[in-house]
């Protein structure tokens, strides 16, 4: 594993859902590339199902990919020109019969159904008949099947400030990568939310719940947005109560951009009796507070007791 960008072994996938249009790709029963969609005022990113590979495959495929694909989004440095876009669905286009158990696995994950349009669909169809050439694949004229999940935000009143503090954030953080200031990000974060919520965040259990409060959404069945400097700042945080309440020897990994402008999801690394860990806390915090909420989910604050009981 890379100590320098422990994320890339960790989801290997990172890499390949980067590849450029005109490179060849392996095929998979579900394509590693998640195609963007720009539309009048907002963004969506589509999936692609070439195969029923069982429903334990495709529930470990497509979680990684949602992952991964989420992850590089949430993660973009504040000088990236694309890192506030405004993404409001994710679609899956199965391109072949899947079996009952394999569509429980989709509409599980949170995605729901919905009927085919082929005039809505005509540009992104074109798009996945390249890609599935690029895969070595025969084309199909149109799925199968289509399905769609949400990407939420909070109560529109807080969605607005929040949209605000991510401006500010952004502007106050240019020229800065995830890392090279620990605290400093979660400081920020908390002295603009005092300023624009009137909310009040401590280094402690009370700051992570009134984040929580603020930022995290209780839904199911939708990806549960939260904007890039605002989710890196959380990741921050945990840091900072990694080591002011559980006594953690934490260290921040620095997430320079590479040449292409991706930059590494945040991550620590805790010092122990028997050496360093690896903590990949975007990845945590993106599986607590960003992937779809499951029925009996813990708190943001319990999650992190949880890892920090694992760190000792």
């Amino acid at each position: 594993m890379s100590e320098e960008r422990p994320l890339d072994a960790l989801l290997p996938e990172l890499n390949k859902s980067r590849r450029q249009k005109s490179e060849p790709i392996d095929a998979s029963a579900v394509h590693p590339r998640v195609l963007e969609v720009t539309l009048e005022d907002s963004w969506e990113w589509t999936l692609g199902a070439w195969s029923d590979p069982g429903a334990r495959a495709l529930d470990k495929l497509l979680r990684e990919l949602i992952q991964v694909t989420v992850l590089a989004e949430l993660s973009k440095s504040p000088d990236n020109k694309t890192a506030a876009r405004n993404f409001e669905k994710m679609r899956l286009l199965v391109f072949a019969p899947m079996s009952a158990e394999s569509q429980k696995v989709i509409e599980e994950i949170g995605f729901s159904k919905i009927d085919f349009a082929p005039d809505q669909y005509a540009e992104r169809i074109n798009a996945w008949r390249d890609e599935a050439r690029a895969a070595g694949l025969t084309p199909s004229p149109r799925p199968s099947a289509v399905y769609v999940m949400d990407i939420s935000r909070v109560d529109p009143v807080i969605a607005n400030n929040l949209l605000t503090i991510q401006a500010e954030m952004t502007k106050k953080l240019a020229g800065e990568f995830w890392g090279q200031t620990p605290g400093g990000p979660s400081r920020l974060m908390a002295t603009y939310l005092r300023q624009y919520l009137n909310a009040s965040v401590t280094p402690n259990r009370k700051g992570l719940h009134e984040l929580e409060l603020f930022i995290v959404q209780d839904k199911q069945n939708c990806l549960r947005w939260i904007d890039p400097s605002i989710f890196q700042a959380l990741c921050d945080f945990i840091g900072v109560i990694l080591r002011a309440v559980h006594d953690l020897d934490v260290q921040w990994g620095v997430c320079t951009p590479d040449s292409s402008g991706f930059a590494s999801p945040p991550v620590f690394r805790v010092k122990r009796k028997d050496g360093y860990k690896i903590v990949p806390v975007s990845l945590h915090l993106l599986n607590w507070c960003v992937m779809p909420r499951g029925e009996e989910a813990p708190s943001l604050a319990e999650s992190v007791d949880a890892l920090a009981r694992e760190l000792k």
